[in-house]
């Protein structure tokens, strides 16, 4: 039996997971024109919630509230779970860093949403000799190494979040490690977004029945929750910047 902690965030975890969108709200984003109809499905479904700061004009601004809003979920999901899994779930919002991190290794000045996010801004406006000792400030020192290396980010941080894990049943450290082959599977795979998108949720929703009753649903359900932002701001990015097809010429 769980203990009394464990169990409820097993009963949050399921709480949350039926609350997916339905299918209806998902068809009218998809079938949103605009960026400004886009906003108003998001906000209109509470999918999310972006304040009116975020308009339908700033790319930088809607990943910044993404970034935020996972941020604040892999905070409510540690909260829910006994204290030794906080570091683990905590180090999951680092994840959304990652990209920045990579560009910030080019000696070229920082853009985008990292200069305005209070966790990265002093990192971002660094100049690029001291970005590696900046790390440790902006709390990502176990990447550190890895970024004045030149090693894989994504490799470093999975191993410093295998090194956060408490003491746990085999079963539940053999559910981890299949999600996380999951992900990886998916990041090598060259199917198209949308494509991709919709396999990778499947094999999420299969991989989280097979995790109840351990400590892994909680990330399966982290991991949905980030395939579902990656898929927001595809669609905000797709509506705010759209190809410019030449006119044919008249015969």
């Amino acid at each position: 039996m769980a203990e009394p902690r464990q169990a409820y965030a097993l009963a949050r975890l399921a709480a949350r997971h039926g609350a997916l969108a339905r299918p209806g709200e998902r068809a009218a984003l998809s079938a949103s024109r605009g960026a400004d109809r886009f906003l108003e499905v998001l906000r209109q479904t509470r999918l999310l919630a972006p304040p009116e700061s975020v308009t339908a004009h700033d790319l930088d601004a809607f990943e910044l509230y993404l970034v935020g809003a996972w941020r604040a979920a892999c905070a409510e999901i540690a909260a829910w779970h006994p204290p030794r899994w906080h570091a683990a779930y905590l180090w999951c919002a680092r994840l959304a860093d990652l990209p920045v991190l990579a560009s910030l290794r080019s000696p070229a000045p920082a853009s985008g949403w990292a200069l305005a996010d209070p966790s990265l801004a002093a990192l971002a406006a660094a100049p690029a000799a001291e970005r590696a000792a900046a790390l440790a400030a902006a709390g990502l020192a176990p990447l550190a190494p890895a970024f004045a290396s030149g090693a894989s980010l994504a490799g470093a941080w999975r191993d410093h979040w295998h090194a956060l894990w408490p003491a746990i049943p085999r079963a539940t450290a053999t559910r981890l490690r299949e999600l996380e082959a999951l992900w990886i599977a998916d990041a090598a795979g060259e199917a198209a977004g949308g494509e991709r998108r919709a396999r990778l949720a499947e094999q999420l929703e299969r991989h989280y029945r097979r995790c109840r009753g351990t400590a892994a649903a909680g990330f399966c359900e982290l991991a949905r929750r980030a395939l579902d932002l990656e898929a927001w701001r595809g669609g905000f990015a797709s509506r705010l910047y759209r190809p410019i097809v030449p006119r044919e010429e008249s015969p």
